[in-house]
């Protein structure tokens, strides 16, 4: 069975998240040389803001507040595998959060003993509320939503590293373990809900092209820098701040970018528009006769009658 265009575009997104997600941990967890790094960026940027009302958003209420709009939306729309996506999102983003922090990942005693912080999960509730968010509104909403939410994910995540609860790796690899689960999600049918059409999908899909890029710009830009510079106690608290909201603002442009860009493909009312194409290709050679010729028509321009069928018998019959 050939995958369709949504899911051959939900796969890529959906790898790329992972393998980002294992590639930052392996780099900033298993190695000495991450966890001294990390160590440097939490003395130069944490602790410079942290009366920010945002994070204490995060609580399982709230949450159960978020799933039961997503569910609204998704009926008022009457996009019942969308609502479910969009809540099989958000539970299983948490719940694996979770379960990969405490019981299956590990941060090794390569400078000093600490107990593992891998991934977020204050950055995964906020990642995986917007992600829902995005598969459940339809696709004008999406491209209105695209950028406040890029924008509060990455306000949310710098202010949880400045504030000390988590290490910087902690919050990128909650967004990429979000975007993974979100992408793969929309692989499974009508779960991305309906296609958008014409220009419209033209400009989901090249918002999210460019969003992601400027993501993966974002972090190589901020790697570069940290790698040049590297941040110790001490640095100027602007250059912290900026340089903060850099590196977690990457992840958040490419798991937004990188949604929309599988989300504009989506699927038609009767399923998947080349299904669509092909069925009625197939109508028409149903219909036509052996002859090729459509029924009515002759080989002139104008339409000989029809020969009548019925009672007509073969000489010698």
């Amino acid at each position: 069975m050939r995958m369709t265009t949504l899911q051959w575009r939900a796969l890529c997104a959906g790898l790329l998240g992972a393998a980002g997600f294992i590639g930052v941990y392996a780099a900033s967890t298993l190695t000495a040389r991450g966890q001294r790094w990390e160590t440097r960026y939490m003395n130069a940027v944490a602790g410079y803001d942290t009366s920010e009302p945002l994070l204490h958003l995060v609580s399982v209420p709230n949450l159960v507040i978020a799933c039961a709009v997503m569910a609204l939306i998704a009926a008022l729309r009457r996009q019942w595998m969308a609502g479910l996506g969009a809540l099989a999102v958000m539970a299983l983003s948490n719940a694996l959060g979770q379960v990969l922090k405490y019981q299956l990942l590990e941060r090794p005693a390569l400078i000093a003993e600490g107990p593992n912080t891998f991934p977020s999960g204050h950055t995964i509730a906020f990642a995986s509320t917007f992600a829902a968010l995005l598969i459940v509104l339809p696709p004008w909403a999406r491209l209105a939503a695209a950028l406040p939410m890029t924008g509060v994910l990455s306000y949310a995540g710098a202010l949880i590293v400045a504030s000390g609860w988590h290490r910087p790796s902690d919050v990128v690899g909650g967004i990429l373990l979000v975007g993974a689960v979100a992408a793969l999600a929309c692989a499974v049918p009508r779960v991305a809900g309906l296609a958008a059409e014409g220009t419209l999908r033209k400009t989901l899909s090249g918002l999210g092209l460019a969003l992601f890029a400027l993501g993966a710009l974002a972090l190589a830009a901020s790697a570069c820098v940290v790698a040049v510079l590297r941040i110790v106690d001490g640095a100027p608290v602007r250059t912290a701040e900026a340089l903060n909201h850099i590196l977690v603002a990457a992840p958040a442009l490419a798991i937004i970018g990188g949604l929309l860009w599988v989300l504009a493909t989506g699927t038609s009312p009767a399923g998947d528009s080349r299904s669509l194409d092909e069925n009625s290709q197939h109508s028409e050679k149903v219909e036509r006769p052996p002859g090729g010729r459509e029924p009515g028509r002759g080989s002139g321009s104008r339409s000989a009658p029809a020969r009548p069928t019925v009672g007509y018998s073969s000489p010698g019959s």
